[in-house]
């Protein structure tokens, strides 16, 4: 016979339900977490912000708390982790906790975060550790005891009061420890030894005369932390003291011991019914509304730490990606850029995307190469700049999702690797382009932004030729009160300006030389440095100015635009711009906004350039040649008061 019965999903809810009742739970009734904001008539910029957490992300990740300091916007960071929680786990505590203060913040001039296991705070002055205390969040208590409250009560007194002692006499900062039943932790943000423990001892008072004899409680103050539970909060790392017990102390640990292990059995056994019930709602139940909530979703809103705040990029799943460019198939590759290959990709709906993936195993510096082009794109918005669209980390994969651009980079056509021609008005427009891109980075934006990579293959051309600079890896900021910045060297040697080639002096000057070589490349469609030519014509700049002084600079120009047709004083006017963004010395470099004023105007009344610096190679082959060789007679203007003789300057050479 047969008999009619509740639906297995039910049943399987009511035996779970009865479980759940039998075991009881360790979970904490109360949450310590809370965050602090004040300066409402302060603004800080999100960038420097970001800039900040990293720095102590990475700090607390070494060394379990760290200061950071941001010169330029004078913001002062802080952050620390509980005592037990180190290494990656303090990193990951840290990295949460100031995407928390980021959000909650929204750039106020200060703000404090209390997580149960580590503290992040930033403000405008240096910390001072020494100032007044008072409480930030609770006395919170859970849960009253079912036995002996006066036992419980003096249990609780007793271990939090001799934590606070071992603090004191070990001029620590952390300390948990047990007696009985009765678990505590405390710890100190940026205090130790005595000035920890009169924090403490302020927090001891307000926490047991409320909570006293219930079964869990904490409060945190300004610099300072103190909770006890019935359960161990303490992962053990460092070692702690326990406390002596109160007399029949080995019942009550032996009780506390089989107590555990039920714990942990019953833990088990949860876990597995949680299992076989997800299994069984995934396969008969809902499939359809539980897949749609457990598979990833395109486009995913919720961008991990390294891009902040940011709210106008999309965060990819990586799975998504891969099936987009068809397992990052070699046929899909659009080129590939200094930290990895691009790709083509096309998602699901339809929209066709280029993804840059970062070679994490051939470069030290490629998560941060990541992280910088992540936070630098999304806070700059042109549109002769290549918009980001999101991106991705899952484990060691870094992916960038850009739009995708139809003709692809500019050296494919005007290194004759592509069929395309490029007629003078188009060839104009991708320079005026690049010109109008450089200017809002120099000169336009909220913050002043140097590419150091302007050439070529990293200027992108959309369906109707309009220019958009991309890969912003290494672009570095640019203080408003300073005239350069000293630096290591990085970019392409070709389009590097010589005083950054040479003795790392970096100013957004270095920018404009790349740009007078990549004029020159559009003007005669031919790369900067060709060894496949004669030897007068081997290198561009240096044949530009061969050509300028001896009236003939009309030769430099590509023979297909010649037979195309174009306005003669127009190029004139594009190679003249040039030069003069070769000059020797970069205080006479024009600003991009001049460059713009002179190549969309007529005017008449250009500066005359003198002769450009160049990086002469044909001393390459001297092995006896050094750096200090090479930078002879190219002083620098911060090691010479006179004003330079322009006219006089001297060549510089390169091995």
């Amino acid at each position: 016979m047969k008999i009619n019965s509740f639906p297995h999903h039910v049943s399987l809810f009511f035996i779970v339900f009865l479980f759940l009742c039998f075991i009881p739970s360790s979970f904490s009734q109360i949450s310590l977490n809370t965050t602090v904001c004040d300066g409402t008539n302060v603004s800080l910029p999100p960038l420097i912000l970001n800039q900040t957490i990293l720095c102590l992300v990475s700090k607390a990740a070494a060394g379990s708390h760290g200061f950071c300091e941001n010169e330029t916007s004078s913001i002062y960071g802080f952050a620390q982790c509980r005592g037990d929680v180190v290494g990656e786990d303090c990193g990951a505590c840290v990295k949460e906790t100031g995407s928390i203060i980021l959000e909650e913040c929204q750039g106020r001039g200060e703000g404090r975060a209390y997580g149960d296991k580590c503290v992040v705070f930033y403000q405008q002055k240096q910390f001072s550790m020494d100032s007044e205390q008072s409480p930030v969040k609770g006395p919170e208590c859970g849960g009253d005891s079912t036995g002996d409250r006066a036992r419980r009560s003096a249990a609780i007194t007793d271990v939090l009061g001799q934590l606070s002692e071992d603090i004191v006499r070990t001029n620590g900062s952390f300390a948990a420890g047990s007696s009985g039943d009765v678990y505590g932790i405390v710890q100190c943000w940026g205090r130790w030894g005595e000035q920890c423990g009169n924090c403490l001892n302020g927090a001891n008072e307000a926490l047991v005369g409320i909570c006293s004899g219930c079964v869990e409680g904490g409060v945190v103050f300004d610099g300072c932390l103190l909770r006890y539970d019935k359960y161990q909060m303490s992962s053990g790392i460092p070692p702690t003291p326990t406390i002596s017990p109160p007399p029949r102390s080995q019942l009550q640990t032996s009780s506390g011991r089989s107590q555990a292990f039920y714990f942990f059995i019953g833990g088990v056994i949860l876990l597995c019914l949680c299992v076989i019930m997800i299994l069984i709602l995934w396969k008969f139940i809902m499939p359809a509304k539980l897949k749609n909530v457990l598979s990833p979703a395109k486009g995913l809103q919720a961008p991990d730490f390294f891009s902040g705040n940011l709210r106008t990029i999309s965060y990819f799943d990586y799975q998504i990606l891969k099936k987009a460019t068809k397992n990052f198939h070699p046929s899909k590759q659009l080129g590939r850029g200094g930290f990895g290959p691009v790709y083509k990709g096309k998602l699901v709906d339809g929209r066709v995307i280029a993804v840059k993936r970062l070679a994490l195993e051939r470069s030290q510096q490629g998560e941060a190469e990541f992280l910088a082009e992540v936070r630098m794109i999304t806070s700059i918005q042109h549109k002769n700049l290549l918009r980001l669209l999101g991106c991705c980390s899952d484990g060691e994969q870094r992916l960038l999702v850009y739009e995708y651009m139809k003709n692809r980079s500019l050296d494919l056509i005007i290194y004759g690797r592509s069929d395309l021609f490029l007629n003078w008005k188009a060839r104009f427009q991708i320079i005026l382009g690049v010109a109008r891109g450089l200017q809002y980075l120099h000169e336009d934006s909220h913050l002043r932004i140097i590419h150091r990579d302007i050439k070529a293959s990293n200027i992108l051309l959309d369906d109707k030729f309009q220019p958009k600079i991309g890969d912003f890896g290494l672009a570095r900021f640019f203080p408003e009160d300073q005239t350069y910045l000293s630096t290591t060297f990085a970019g392409t040697l070709g389009y590097t300006a010589p005083e950054y080639a040479i003795r790392g002096e970096l100013s957004e000057k270095a920018d404009i030389y790349s740009f007078g070589v990549l004029v020159l490349e559009i003007v005669s469609c031919r790369k900067n440095t060709d060894l496949t030519l004669p030897s007068e014509m081997q290198y561009l700049p240096e044949y530009a100015w061969k050509l300028y002084e001896r009236s003939r600079v009309m030769n430099l120009v590509d023979p297909k635009l010649q037979a195309d047709g174009f306005a003669e004083s127009d190029v004139l006017q594009a190679i003249h711009v040039a030069l003069l963004c070769l000059q020797p010395y970069p205080s006479i470099r024009p600003r991009m906004s001049e460059i713009v004023a002179m190549i969309t105007c007529k005017v008449d009344d250009m500066p005359t350039p003198v002769r450009p610096a160049f990086l002469n190679r044909k001393r390459r082959n001297d092995e006896n040649l050094s750096w200090e060789t090479i930078s002879g007679g190219f002083l620098s203007p911060i090691q010479s008061e006179s004003p330079p003789n322009y006219l006089q300057a001297q060549s510089v050479s390169t091995p």
